[in-house]
């Protein structure tokens, strides 16, 4: 293999052969061993140029010296939400695999710190930071996890000065436990209603779960939802064990309804529904610290099956 040269997307963000070679890598890189779906150049240009976060300087190739063809790439954005801090985050890293080995990844992310920090970045996420899932590093189960799945990419991460932060828990429930929770009685006065929904269009939304969200609301009387609770099949993973799973992404309840029981009947009544639709078992990850939703999730039936530690770089 040659030498490599890094750049940005920012002169090609017209182009279309740079999404052309985006999707290329990606395909090549991610959905033959890590159970992620494939993309087009369309899809990719139009969920990336359409996206608040997008910037093609934030976007790091690496391409073969001699030949021209990309590498590998890199994808970094800056977080702006309400109720997150503002930060960086390398949202995607992906090397083709006859280019592995050879420091592009390394490089890559490095280059993705650099063009953060020229934006004024003072603290960057890696490894699932939430709200942000680690895609480089997912395993093939598609469920979001908060944190660097691989020891390998860990210890990428770390040569760009990337530390452990926050741990999450990686929790499942299936068989009898299942089935409990799906049967426990619901207050008669509730409401209870499902629906599906598209996520945030984002290309790595599409590769990651194809948007295949259902929202199961818990309701008073008169309409007002008390809880909620996302699911999503995920496919990858059923396609491999040979059973229908799907991934918990959110349980919300108002703080004034909380302590009522209505997060508990909300996960009951999506627990039922995923057993009608033929699911056998339900997953889910929540931060180590989070006490009271540990304890939610223990009583409903989840156990502990796995952990994972997002990683952060602070910029002096």
């Amino acid at each position: 293999m040659s030498r490599f040269t890094l750049g940005s997307t920012g002169h090609l963000a017209k182009d279309a052969d740079c999404f052309e070679s985006m999707a290329q890598v990606w395909n090549s890189a991610c959905c033959k061993s890590h159970g992620f779906f494939p993309v087009t150049a369309e899809l990719l240009k139009a969920h990336m140029t359409e996206s608040r976060h997008w910037d093609p300087e934030l976007v790091m190739i690496a391409r073969d010296d001699e030949t021209g063809r990309w590498l590998g790439f890199a994808h970094a954005v800056i977080v702006n939400e309400p109720y997150y801090p503002v930060c960086g985050s390398i949202e995607a890293v992906c090397v083709v695999p006859e280019a592995r080995c050879k420091g592009i990844a390394t490089a890559l992310i490095g280059a993705g710190c650099v063009a953060l920090r020229k934006k004024g970045m003072t603290r960057i996420d890696g490894g699932g930071s939430w709200p942000n899932c680690p895609l480089y590093a997912t395993l093939i189960d598609g469920s979001e996890r908060a944190g660097v799945a691989t020891a390998e990419m860990a210890k990428v991460f770390a040569k760009n000065g990337f530390v452990p932060d926050r741990k999450s828990l990686r929790l499942r429930i299936a068989g009898n436990a299942l089935f409990r929770l799906a049967a426990l009685d619901l207050p008669e006065e509730l409401k209870t209603t499902s629906f599906s929904r598209a996520s945030e269009t984002t290309w790595l939304d599409y590769c990651f779960r194809r948007w295949d969200l259902t929202e199961h609301h818990l309701c008073d009387a008169s309409g007002q939802v008390l809880s909620r609770c996302i699911t999503s099949p995920m496919r990858d993973a059923s396609n491999l064990w040979g059973d229908l799973w799907y991934s918990i992404f959110a349980v919300f309840c108002a703080v004034a309804h909380r302590r009522k029981g209505y997060a508990l009947s909300c996960l009951s009544y999506a627990a039922r529904k995923v057993l009608e639709d033929g699911g056998k078992g339900l997953e889910l990850h929540v931060l180590a610290e989070n006490a009271p939703a540990i304890g939610l999730y223990t009583k409903a039936g989840f156990r502990k099956v796995g952990i994972a530690s997002s990683m952060s770089l602070v910029l002096s």
